[in-house]
């Protein structure tokens, strides 16, 4: 297929009964017919466990391996091997390995996915370095993704199923709450966390956190963090090394703020108001124990007397209430004090 004729593809929302058009697969994350085309010149095709085929001289067809590994990503091997430098689609093997090659980069066609509780499911068709191609920034990825190894790699989607997530849960007292927060018995609300690295975040359990990492697999990371001047502090799990730390900072076994690395904290910032019921905004910002100037800083909203950002004091709504009927008590029995000053009230005669 040709390069033009591709980016004029687009994406197909499979309304989850997983009918894809034959060039493409369906995504069971996204509930969507996702695609994606390798190109040699401007001639592209899909690829079928890493090996493409194009057409070449006397309608015969060759068959090229996509995958490639960085000369200094090692080790490193691709699912399928190569013996000449043509078995590639990057034109250059090693070790019966495909390698990437600066001067013949790996060219990827897909659609690049977003997902808004607003305006649904969209998709842009874009063609850029394939995935494990070295970048400069997310501009040149086909997925949109330069990461942070300055490698193309998967970019990470909210689909509807994230987006629904963080919609603020009021379970109307009955501690029924959805899998990703928990029950708030002082607010009679369903509230959540969310801690990240990168755009990846995850709830915690117990104060570890999984996120993914490279060939499907996770990596768990201490939330909690200690202020080196704040002794004595230990956080409730032990850590060994620096990575074991969502801070990316271990002294004494005990995870340490790290300004290089701060934690990043999304939660909902909650509110309750006689007049308009409950309410939350989500906000992403420096998690608990991290330092701030000002509340704007943190996530939970509340920059501390020792400018540490904590968990901020929440009116609920057994506070409003009773501070309303006091208020009110208040009111009335001042207006029956003034009334019977003034005589314009029958009950005091």
């Amino acid at each position: 297929m040709n390069k033009n004729d591709i980016l004029k593809l687009e994406a197909i929302d499979s309304m989850g009964n997983k009918n894809c058009p034959e060039y493409s697969h369906f995504d069971s994350y996204r509930d969507w017919c996702s695609f994606k085309f390798y190109c040699k010149d401007e001639i592209c095709a899909s690829d079928e466990n890493g090996i493409i085929e194009l057409p070449t001289e006397g309608n015969n067809t060759k068959a090229y391996i996509i995958d490639i590994c960085q000369p200094d990503n090692t080790p490193c091997h691709t699912k399928n091997v190569c013996f000449l430098d043509n078995d590639c689609l990057s034109n250059k093997c090693f070790n019966n390995t495909c390698m990437a090659n600066e001067k013949s980069p790996v060219i990827m066609c897909t659609d690049n996915y977003s997902y808004s509780l607003f305006s649904g499911s969209s998709s842009t068709t874009v063609c850029g370095l394939s995935n494990g191609e070295k970048c400069s920034g997310d501009s040149d990825c086909a997925g949109g993704k330069c990461g942070d190894d300055k490698l193309c790699t998967e970019p990470h989607y909210n689909n509807r199923r994230d987006v629904t997530r963080t919609t603020i849960v009021y379970s109307m007292g009955n501690k029924n709450c959805p899998e990703y927060s928990h029950f708030d018995s002082y607010r009679d609300w369903c509230s959540f966390k969310f801690y990240c690295k990168d755009e990846i975040c995850a709830s915690d359990v117990n104060g570890i956190i999984e996120l993914p990492t490279e060939g499907n697999n996770t990596k768990t990371y201490i939330v909690d963090i200690c202020q080196p001047d704040n002794t004595p502090c230990h956080t409730k799990n032990a850590c060994f090394l620096d990575n074991d730390c969502l801070s990316n900072k271990c002294f004494n076994n005990t995870c340490m703020a790290n300004e290089k690395s701060p934690v990043i904290m999304c939660t909902d910032n909650y509110s309750y108001s006689l007049f308009s019921g409950s309410s939350s905004t989500t906000v992403c910002g420096l998690s608990n124990g991290e330092k701030c100037s000002g509340d704007s800083d943190c996530a939970g909203g509340k920059c501390g007397d020792d400018q540490l950002c904590t968990e901020p004091h929440y009116n609920n709504r057994r506070d409003v209430t009773r501070t309303t009927i006091v208020c009110a008590l208040i009111i009335f029995i001042l207006l029956f004090f003034c009334c019977c000053r003034t005589s314009c009230c029958g009950i005091c005669k």
